[in-house]
């Protein structure tokens, strides 16, 4: 029995860095776990059962979409998905090889796998993250600028001058001329 075939049975199988939960069609890498949808998920489960070996649109159809009538755009779309989950890219690809008129192929040997670790929760996603940091940034901006070019209108905040020693007289004062 080939290492896919056994991948194929188990629940948990790696794919190079990114460990596969069949049973919740759950893909956890870098410590966050994506969940495909169950078109996606059937497209690696049977691109795992292939072991490597280039697949053809055309068997794709037959056996993913079981030979429904799919329009070109929506087995795209579904090897978009899929890289997006594994975090690979069309132009540098570390795990799904795409051959132009060709097909498909997962470039990296399946292995049987342990349950992972949990995935640690994260209260915000690096993208809200971003966000809050931007927005605050911009509001401290707006703020400062504000509070520069705002006219000083109350006397009360308006610098003073130094304070002089009792009994002495203020530079350009002259006292009342007797009379």
């Amino acid at each position: 029995m080939t290492d896919a075939q056994l991948a194929g049975r188990a629940r948990f199988f790696a794919l190079g860095d990114v460990v596969v939960d069949r049973d919740t069609r759950t893909v956890l890498r870098e410590g966050e776990a994506v969940r495909l949808e169950p078109r996606v998920f059937a497209l690696l489960d049977y691109l795992v059962a292939q072991g490597g070996r280039e697949v053809s649109r055309a068997e794709l159809v037959a056996e993913v979409w079981l030979g429904t009538h799919v329009v070109d755009e929506a087995v795209h779309r579904a090897v978009s998905m899929l890289r997006s989950a594994l975090g690979d890219s069309a132009q540098r690809p570390t795990y799904l090889l795409t051959t132009p008129r060709r097909g498909y192929r997962l470039l990296h040997p399946v292995e049987p796998g342990l349950a992972p670790a949990p995935p640690t929760p994260r209260r915000f996603s690096r993208r809200h993250l971003a966000y809050a940091t931007g927005t605050g940034l911009i509001i401290g901006v707006a703020l400062t600028l504000l509070w520069r070019t705002a006219p000083v209108e109350d006397q009360s905040l308006a610098p003073m001058a130094p304070a002089a020693a009792p009994g002495a007289v203020a530079p350009g004062y002259a006292p009342p001329a007797p009379g």
